[in-house]
């Protein structure tokens, strides 16, 4: 395990490349910090890229508040001075790497460090979260002005739609459908084509979603340190269900693309995962969960316990407990081109890299029915997995690393989206 303190304050957000080469993580301080992951055991320090030394799209400084990040901390004597970055995430070529920090997106070449492109005057209040059309032809950020903004590579406006408070946002593999969660805790599923809205109902606040390589799963993390896992494809029959059973309704006469089929619906998650004990007072900060190993075979998230977890996605059995940080883990990110390495930011200012002991030093591994990761300390055992049925071998390492081995990544389809008229921000 390796430990990284190239940031002065909490970590809010990290990314792989989608080569796996490098890491780009953001922080509370301003700054965004890009990796070399030279090898499974060693990640050094490339760029960093100071956001608080920049101005936004108009040439003033941004007016933003660190109460709004994944914190409710703030310190109203230096927010004037800051800009933390709320996200970050890489083109898919891995050329540019984005961050966001309050109502702007910056683009920076990640090769030289050099500014690219400064994504603002569209959105009047904080952004959220950020992500890419499946042809890298359009970014599209979202925010707590209920807008979504598409903007191209160059920073210029290339359409959008109003919503509700968005706090994350994905778009599917094959650029059908845009995935939101909002601060009404609903799950937004909305069809690009036609700007058609499937709403369904969660049950707590929402913190975020991580969608998986081939857009089927999708993971919505509560504020009661609960992560939901939905189907997507049973979303999108459900969607054409009830498009057959109701007449739209225009929410907005004046945006067509903003028209919803009706009332969010109640559905099930398809499993449910717990990360330790709830917060007595409800989630305070924004925790982050993702996808990784073989076929994305296992759900990876921190929490506000400090503590990292690995779930198996199929049958929903907790595979460890790690104690992870210092603080609350807010972020984290497994390596898309190496399934035996992983990523988390947290609190106390650090990054870590986490890395299996059979990519690394070919160790005796002592716990064989766990995941081997390195662990700083002695993991807590919590009994055998159950079995998966369909899946043979013996022993959880035997599933994993067969996994691991198997796993393919296939190539996004082209994206079929045609550009939508820009709403008023």
């Amino acid at each position: 395990m390796q430990r990284l303190d190239a940031h002065a304050d909490e970590v809010w957000h990290l990314a792989f490349s989608h080569d796996g080469k490098r890491l780009a993580s953001g922080s509370k301080d301003g700054s965004v910090v890009v990796y070399d992951v030279l090898s499974a055991d060693e990640v050094r320090v490339r760029h960093t890229l100071r956001v608080d030394e920049l101005k936004d799209g108009d040439g003033q400084e941004a007016d933003i508040s660190e109460a709004d990040g994944p914190g409710d901390d703030s310190d109203s004597s230096s927010s004037s001075r800051r800009k933390p970055v709320a996200f970050v995430l890489w083109s898919l070529d891995d050329s540019y790497v984005v961050a966001t920090a309050g109502n702007a997106a910056y683009v920076w070449n990640a090769e030289t460090g050099d500014l690219h492109a400064t994504c603002a005057g569209g959105h009047v209040h904080h952004i959220t979260a950020a992500a890419w059309w499946p042809d890298g032809s359009r970014l599209v950020t979202c925010g707590l002005d209920k807008a979504a903004l598409a903007w191209t590579l160059d920073g210029e406006r290339a359409g959008g739609w109003h919503s509700a408070r968005m706090n994350d946002i994905a778009i599917t593999h094959d650029g059908k459908y845009a995935v939101s969660i909002c601060m009404d805790r609903n799950v937004t599923l909305r069809r690009l084509g036609d700007g058609r809205e499937f709403k369904v109902k969660e049950t707590d606040n929402l913190m975020s979603l991580s969608l998986s390589a081939d857009s089927t799963w999708l993971l919505v993390n509560l504020s009661n340190s609960e992560i939901h896992l939905w189907d997507v494809n049973k979303l999108i029959e459900k969607m054409e269900e009830e498009e057959r059973a109701a007449i739209p309704v225009w929410k907005r006469p004046d945006l067509r693309e903003t028209r919803v089929i009706k009332d969010p619906v109640p559905l099930s998650p398809s499993m449910t995962f717990r990360l330790g004990r709830a917060p007595e007072r409800g989630g305070r900060f924004v925790t982050r969960s993702c996808f990784g190993g073989g076929n994305q075979a296992f759900v990876m998230a921190g929490g506000e316990d400090a503590s990292l977890y690995i779930f198996h996605r199929k049958s929903g059995a907790q595979l460890c407990e790690i104690p992870g940080h210092f603080n609350t883990i807010n972020t984290v990110s497994w390596n898309p081109s190496n399934p035996f390495m992983a990523a988390s930011g947290g609190d106390d200012c650090e990054v870590r890299i986490w890395v299996a002991a059979v990519a690394s030093t070919k160790a005796d591994l002592s716990h064989k029915d766990l995941p081997p990761f390195l662990f700083p300390e002695p993991p807590k055992i919590l009994g055998e997995p159950p079995k998966v049925p369909g899946e043979g071998g013996s022993g959880m390492i035997g599933r994993m690393s067969r996994n691991w081995a198997a796993g393919a990544k296939e190539e996004p389809a082209e994206s079929e989206i045609k550009e939508e008229p820009a709403g008023d921000a």
